[in-house]
């Protein structure tokens, strides 16, 4: 065990940007998995940790090393700030990159020969789950930004949207949800009428009794009608349990 504030703090420089770094990149992901096993989380920790120093080690040379222990007490502003760089802004800056660069990885299609060695890399060596349902990969493949999507419930109600900058999805392992950010009237064959005056987004929380949601990267325009059947469809209803007509 670690007697003195030095080996404390060689521990801790051991694992705890490497922890910062592996949880910031974790959370950053599109597509989480499932948490991995504290005897992993320790031991990635120490590799990522170790990365982190030697990614740092010409500012450890520049600031900590040239005058030893009376360098550090004489400058305590320095080592405040290559422990600032060392903890926080490598491992932050750091595991946000890296979750960006693993979520295209794994969003790139199977087919794509010149992806094989990467897509291994990052579900091997990372032990990074594949995006597990067709929400999850359609999700991280950008299939809906900036797009009008129509979601299809078993029942035959329709909800209208566009999906751009200010909407919102939830994947695994959450609940899958959506926020779109402009609602749109829908006739009952679900073609587009126009976006609801006002609207300020519709939340979907769930998917359940959803058949399909159709991408239309545009509303055709045989699509967008001048009037609503006023007889079965309440724009503001999710499930089309209770259909009632538009005020």
């Amino acid at each position: 065990m670690p007697t003195s504030w030095v080996e404390i703090t060689i521990l801790l420089l051991a694992i705890v940007p490497g922890y910062i770094a592996v949880s910031v990149w974790a959370r950053n992901r599109t597509w989480r998995g499932h948490s991995s096993s504290a005897i992993r989380v320790v031991l990635q920790s120490l590799a990522v940790s170790l990365v982190i120093q030697i990614a740092v080690s010409p500012l450890t040379v520049q600031w900590i090393l040239p005058a030893g222990a009376d360098h550090q007490d004489s400058q305590p502003w320095t080592v405040a700030g290559w422990l600032a760089v060392t903890v926080l802004v490598v491992p932050t800056v750091g595991g946000v990159l890296v979750a960006r660069v693993t979520d295209w990885i794994l969003a790139r299609p199977l087919s794509d020969e010149s992806n094989g060695l990467r897509r291994w890399l990052v579900t091997e060596l990372l032990q990074m789950s594949v995006p597990p349902t067709i929400w999850d990969w359609a999700i991280t493949n950008g299939k809906v930004d900036g797009s009008f999507l129509r979601i299809e419930y078993s029942d035959g109600g329709s909800i209208g949207g566009i999906f751009a900058t200010d909407s919102y999805v939830a994947t695994s392992p959450d609940t899958h949800g959506i926020f779109l950010q402009e609602e749109w009237l829908l006739t009952a064959d679900g073609d587009f009428v126009d976006a609801i005056p006002g609207s300020q987004g519709i939340i979907i929380p769930n998917l359940d009794g959803v058949r399909a949601i159709r991408i239309l990267g545009e509303v055709p325009q045989n699509e967008i009608t001048t009037e609503v059947d006023n007889g079965n469809h309440d724009p503001q209803q999710i499930s089309g349990d209770e259909e009632s007509p538009p005020d």
